[in-house]
């Protein structure tokens, strides 16, 4: 997931109404890109398949801490999260597709006070995929 996502999550410096990619094809690609990449991330987190794929196919937002920690994990693989802990806004936008500095710089500043890591890139993430509807 580099989620988004994620996310989308989530990809190569393309920026927001650019992409000619639906939300589908663009989750379809961060999923199999995780699964393949990072397949650690499902077992290390604790969280089940059916949670990640409900995140990915569903865009089921998380009650389950362990999603949230699986979203971590993948900001940590991808690079979204600086060896530092902090996180780097800039690889994330260059390379999720329809991500933009606002886009991502308004969510991060949504959960700025977040100190658990978990919640504050799965937050992100979240964020992110509902953001002013681009994504859904």
């Amino acid at each position: 997931w580099k989620v988004l996502l994620v996310v989308s999550v989530v990809s190569y410096a393309v920026f927001a109404f650019d992409s000619k990619k639906t939300t589908r094809e663009i989750l379809d690609k961060w999923s199999a890109k995780a699964a393949k990449e990072y397949p650690d991330c499902v077992q290390s987190s604790g969280a089940t398949q059916e949670e990640v794929d409900n995140f990915f196919q569903l865009q089921t937002r998380a009650v389950s801490p362990n999603v949230k920690c699986y979203i971590y994990c993948l900001f940590k693989s991808f690079k979204f999260i600086n060896q530092d802990g902090t996180f780097n806004k800039d690889e994330l936008v260059k390379d999720i597709e329809k991500a933009t500095d606002e886009m991502i710089q308004f969510c991060a500043t949504n959960f700025a006070n977040e100190t658990d890591p978990c919640a504050f890139t799965y937050g992100i993430a979240d964020c992110a995929l509902h953001y002013e509807h681009v994504y859904v």
